[in-house]
């Protein structure tokens, strides 16, 4: 049952993952509500159901997206979640013969944290470079010149974004 549990809820977190993908109003509600089902599953029904939609949404992204957007999906979406749902399942006996759970405090920062090392993972996934870095910046104010043509955008200034942006 736990596996079940776990499997539907990573085809869940799937779903929400590719609902994503199609520009729309909608969504980024999608996007940020994608990590609900695994932590839900995480949460009630413990660790073994977390991995199994870990692993579910992998496999369910891989097979319709490809490797690179399941690796995105589980860095950033799905592993946060269980991993989160973990410690919040996280508990000992105080003193007193009460619980004393985990700190919400040390349970964010280290979403926060799985999050960061997820992005940083899909920047060496996908060849981040100073160069790759400077084309963007590029493009983008490109495309900002494009969308209003009164728009003057100073030398320096694009000078001074290019510099700030490229900066390790």
């Amino acid at each position: 049952k736990t596996l079940a549990i776990g499997v539907a809820a990573g085809i869940a977190a799937a779903l929400l993952s590719f609902g994503s993908v199609v520009p729309s109003a909608f969504s980024l509600a999608l996007f940020l509500i994608a990590p609900l089902p695994v932590m839900a599953a995480g949460l009630g029904w413990g660790p073994g159901a977390g991995l199994a939609a870990i692993a579910a949404a992998f496999l369910a992204v891989a097979g319709f997206g490809g490797l690179i957007p399941a690796i995105v999906v589980t860095a950033i979406i799905t592993l946060p979640a269980a991993a989160m749902a973990y410690f919040a399942n996280l508990a000992r006996t105080s003193n007193d013969g009460g619980k004393d759970w985990f700190p919400l405090s040390a349970i964010l920062f280290r979403g926060a944290i799985l999050v960061a090392a997820g992005f940083v993972l899909i920047g060496v996934l996908v060849g981040y470079s100073n160069e790759l870095l400077q084309l963007v910046v590029d493009e983008v104010l490109r495309q900002v010149q494009a969308a209003d043509p009164q728009t003057v955008i100073p030398e320096a200034t694009k000078e001074a974004l290019r510099s700030f942006l490229g900066k390790a």
